[in-house]
Parts: structure tokens; C-alpha cells; sequence
């Protein structure tokens, strides 16, 4: 009678694999529940994007004939050949910080006395001439050079939204904070 009852199977399946399937069928909680498991592990509490240190660095426009290499703004397209050395680097900003003119709001950028002096040597030479603000390398605003710098603050109008302008200048405060103070530590 037991031979009857295993020779005679609904749908044609064989005792192997009807074995299979509810080993399978019983396992199949646990894969699912260790699958949980190892994705939940893996994939810990969300962390926000780590952002990329911001190195700001100022570039003279260069006059017509010179070598240079050329820049563009990101949203209104302008290139400008500018030197391929900056004049400006993060180590001579002693200040950051959003600002308001009448033709807008934009960021000044307030130098250290050493730069200070450079800076009113170099706009009193070079009016009429732009300084492009770039942030890791790729330009972002300009100041137009209209007569020489003596309070050592130049507002770039930097070409993104107003309300980005808060996030951007705190970002740009603490990486060049943190990278005068590793420059400092070498």
C-alpha cells in the first residue's frame, strides 16, 4: 500500500523533487529573514553626502595677446582668459561672508594686511581688467578691477542662486579654516 501511495503523485511530480521543493519552502523564511538582515547591516543609518573642501583661488584676467588659459562662468557661459597662476590663493582670505549692493547680494572676501598691500598694488595696475573667483578650479563669479583696492574686500558676484549663497560661504569659511590650519601643522 505505501508503494501505491508513493507511485501515484498529482501533476507528475517525482518524489525527489517534491522533497526539494519542501526543504525549499521551509528554508525559504530564513533566507528571506538573513537577506534582511545583511541588507539592513550593510546599509546603516543614512549619513549625509560628504561634501568636497572648497579651495578658492583668484585669477587675473589676462590682456589681449597674452598666454593664458581660459575659464568659463557656469551659468552665463562668459569665457575669460585669465593667467594660468592665480594671484589670490585660500592662505590670503582672512574673512568670508555674504554682503548686500545695490546691484545685488555677493560674496566679499576681506585679505589679510600682507595680501591687502599686493592687492592695491595689483588692481591700482590693472583697471578695467576682471578677477575671477574659481572654486576648485572651476570659475564661479568675477569682480571687475574699476579703481584700486585699499580696504583689502573684493565682492565677487558669484553666479548661483541668493539662497545658496549663505551655504556656500559657510562651506568655503571652514575649508579654508582647515586648510590654513593644515598648512600650519606641516
Amino acid at each position: 500500500m505505501s508503494r501505491m501511495k508513493s507511485t501515484t503523485w498529482s501533476r507528475g511530480t517525482r518524489p525527489l523533487a517534491a522533497g526539494r521543493a519542501r526543504r525549499a519552502a521551509a528554508l525559504h523564511p530564513l533566507i528571506l529573514l538573513l537577506s534582511c538582515v545583511v541588507f539592513c547591516s550593510c546599509h546603516g543609518p543614512a549619513r549625509p553626502a560628504a561634501r568636497e573642501p572648497l579651495v578658492a583661488r583668484f585669477y587675473l584676467e589676462c590682456q589681449p595677446g597674452e598666454p593664458g588659459v581660459t575659464l568659463t562662468l557656469p551659468v552665463s557661459g562668459v569665457a575669460i582668459a585669465v593667467r594660468s597662476r592665480p594671484v589670490f590663493l585660500e592662505f590670503d582670505l582672512a574673512g568670508i561672508a555674504v554682503t548686500q549692493t545695490p546691484l545685488g547680494r555677493g560674496v566679499a572676501f576681506r585679505f589679510y594686511p600682507a595680501a591687502i598691500r599686493d592687492l592695491e598694488r595689483l588692481t591700482a595696475a590693472c583697471g578695467g581688467r576682471r578677477l575671477v573667483l574659481a572654486l576648485n578650479g572651476r570659475a564661479v563669479g568675477v569682480h571687475v578691477i574699476r579703481e584700486a583696492i585699499q580696504d583689502g574686500v573684493v565682492t565677487v558676484f558669484v553666479e548661483t542662486p541668493d539662497e545658496n549663497l549663505p551655504s556656500l560661504v559657510e562651506l568655503l569659511r571652514r575649508s579654508t579654516a582647515h586648510q590654513v590650519a593644515a598648512s600650519r601643522m606641516q
